[in-house]
């Protein structure tokens, strides 16, 4: 088993970028679980409402393996009751992926000759238990909205998220669809690609 850990720990950072859904050209379908901390519920709701409305966003649970989760704490001032504003906290951040482990126990077995179902399960047990609470932090914010402009806050927040860390899978998507004789495409939008800032 040793061998095995080592194999994958040596080579992971390459492995987790092959092993991406943008760069497998799969459909740009983005997965995003909200979990804001808020004794209203009016902050995630709305959040979640907004991510929706971008159209190829899902809004999921922490536990259905999303690509992102937004999380935070929102606290009224001076409190819900008599509400002036909203002071909140909130990351987004990347966990990793289950599909992940499994793959890397697949690639790992097929490296070492090793035809066995049954250790290669156990070897994508071990894995998960090192890379499972694993996570990448993209953006985190501290902020206080008036009870008049928190919705507006959140439509724009959300815009940003989409335009520096959603929109970048849609271009991996975009660019591993093209056909060979795309060329002329595949270099215009490698160079969008290059000339952005993206946060994730």
């Amino acid at each position: 088993m040793t061998s095995i850990v080592r194999i994958v720990i040596g080579s992971i950072a390459a492995i987790c970028v092959l092993t991406a859904p943008e760069l497998r050209g799969q459909p740009a379908t983005v997965s995003v679980a909200v979990t804001v901390v808020d004794s209203t519920r009016q902050i995630e709701s709305l959040f979640a409402s907004a991510l929706r409305q971008l159209g190829d966003v899902r809004v999921v649970t922490v536990g259905e393996n999303p690509d992102y989760v937004l999380s935070g704490v929102v606290v009224c001032n001076p409190s819900c009751d008599k509400l002036s504003t909203y002071s909140i906290a909130l990351r987004l951040y990347s966990p990793v992926r289950e599909s992940l482990a499994e793959f890397l126990a697949e690639a790992t077995m097929r490296r070492l000759g090793i035809d066995d179902l049954a250790r290669q399960d156990s070897v994508r047990a071990t894995l998960w238990s090192f890379i499972g609470s694993l996570e990448e932090t993209h953006q985190a914010w501290v902020a206080t909205w008036g009870r008049n402009a928190y919705e507006r806050a959140i439509r724009e927040m959300v815009r940003e998220i989409d335009s520096t860390c959603f929109e970048k899978q849609r271009m991996f998507s975009r660019l591993f669809q093209l056909a060979p004789s795309d060329s002329a495409i595949r270099r215009r939008l490698t160079a969008d690609y290059r000339g952005r800032s993206w946060q994730c």
